[in-house]
């Protein structure tokens, strides 16, 4: 269980922003106005389409299959710091959802944004976030995602998870 509860909080801390610009000036610090903003989670997306709603429609975007990850965002602040809210499928949980909040800074070094979660132990560590126009993406290559069993009983499933924000503000 801390195993579990350890891979969802470094999931929601390796929130990752894929960056290709066609304008170089964004890539420096002194425009982090032009990526600071409010970002949904849109898309949680993996390799296989599964059934975890048992609707009888499998889907690879888990978004669609669960309505767990609806609060997802983060908030890039003009002064340089970060809010983060991932809501995810919790299965001990008695909602069978979740969420981690994180905070931090940011910055955008070399067409990428670095975050830095503040809180984490033992100490903080930048990860990069790339972007592309108003889109960020995270691509986790080893991630736990709620699938379902033979028995269709919640399982966690360990593979590549790609979660994509959108500019909202």
């Amino acid at each position: 269980m801390k195993t579990l509860r350890l891979s969802f909080i470094t999931l929601a801390g390796c929130v990752g922003l894929l960056s290709c610009s066609d304008d170089d000036s964004d890539n420096n610090n002194n425009n982090n106005g032009n990526v600071a903003g409010t970002y949904n989670l849109t898309m949680v997306s993996i390799s296989e389409e599964i059934d975890f709603d048992q609707d009888g429609t499998a889907n690879s975007d888990l978004m669609m299959e669960s309505p767990c990850y609806l609060d997802s965002h983060i908030m890039l602040n003009e002064d340089g710091t970060y809010m983060s809210e991932y809501s995810y499928v919790f299965h001990e949980s008695e909602t069978g959802c979740t969420s981690e909040m994180q905070e931090g800074t940011w910055d955008v070094e070399g067409g990428n944004v670095m975050l830095t979660n503040e809180s984490m132990w033992p100490t903080p560590a930048p990860v990069s976030y790339m972007r592309d126009g108003n889109t960020l993406v995270l691509i986790m290559e080893e991630s736990p995602y709620p699938d379902r069993d033979e028995q269709n009983q919640p399982i966690y499933t360990t593979g590549e998870v790609i979660l994509t924000y959108t500019k909202v503000e």
